[in-house]
């Protein structure tokens, strides 16, 4: 089925409370990636190169936001700081996990919204938890 982003957030925990981040416009959670293990030779059967699964390196989470003064802030301080980190979505579905924020910048146009974007990194296998049934 079908589901709208609206009403998606993102929230830090801080002193056990998670705290939400204003103004959001998208978040692209990607938890994670499978690296390749290549092994081709010279004996890889008609020349096709040859790959096996390899370890899961964590992923990393896009997100847009409307400028808002104390998201500057707050995504600013919190750049290279590991907190837990959690994205919920309409149907109560989340994705939580230990992550910090690597970067952060701001478009400012001559004629539109002064934007926001951030990309957040998964330290480790984020814990998807499926939304509760109504």
């Amino acid at each position: 089925m079908s589901q709208s982003g609206f009403g998606t957030k993102l929230a830090y925990e801080n002193e056990g409370a998670f705290l939400d981040f204003a103004r959001i416009k998208s978040v692209s959670p990607s938890p994670g990636e499978v690296q390749d293990l290549e092994f081709s030779d010279n004996d890889s059967t008609d020349g096709w190169e040859e790959a096996e699964p390899g370890l899961i390196k964590p992923g990393e989470t896009s997100v847009q936001l409307n400028y808002d003064d104390d998201n500057t802030y707050l995504i600013y301080s919190l750049l290279g700081v590991v907190k837990n980190y959690r994205i919920t979505l309409p149907n109560g579905a989340t994705w939580t996990g230990e992550g910090y924020f690597k970067n952060f910048g701001q478009e400012y146009p001559h004629d539109g919204v002064i934007s926001q974007e951030a990309t957040f990194k998964w330290c480790h296998k984020p814990v998807y938890a499926k939304a509760n049934p109504t």
